[in-house]
């Protein structure tokens, strides 16, 4: 798989110094062979459990959403808030996430988040906290 040894020659021959020696080491890894061994093992996806999306000028209350979210083990992804949202949502369904939060200015200001179940596609608008709380609920 891999390869090396001391190389306290090859530096001065490469500045023009012959004369001194540099003490140094090298180590290669065969690409190869890690493909190989890499080919037959299955590849997990942790797929988000929730997609925070962002609207307007709310990224901090998005990055807040998606650490309070993390923070009690909820796998959560935070969405470029530069793309439209009908293509964010769409998105998102089409990977099966379960959940966005969606935090707009008037949510924001209110201190309110909405919790939109994908598959149903209702909507509820409700404190973030009640929001983690409702998601952790239907993990159980």
């Amino acid at each position: 798989m891999g390869g090396g040894g001391r190389y306290d020659a090859i530096i001065g021959q490469l500045v023009g110094r012959e004369d001194i020696v540099y003490p140094t080491v090298g180590l290669s890894f065969g690409m190869e062979s890690i493909m190989e061994m890499l080919r037959n093992r299955p590849i997990e996806t942790n797929k988000p459990l929730v997609v925070v999306i962002p609207i307007g000028e709310t990224i901090p209350e998005g990055l807040m959403a998606a650490a309070a979210l993390r923070n009690r083990g909820i796998h959560a992804r935070l969405a470029d808030n530069r793309r439209k949202l009908k293509k964010t949502l769409a998105s998102a369904s089409a990977e099966s996430i379960p959940y966005a939060i969606l935090i707009g200015e008037d949510e924001a200001a209110a201190g309110m988040v909405r919790l939109k179940k994908m598959t149903e596609g209702k909507e509820l608008t409700l404190t973030l906290q009640k929001a983690v709380e409702l998601i952790i609920q239907s993990c159980e």
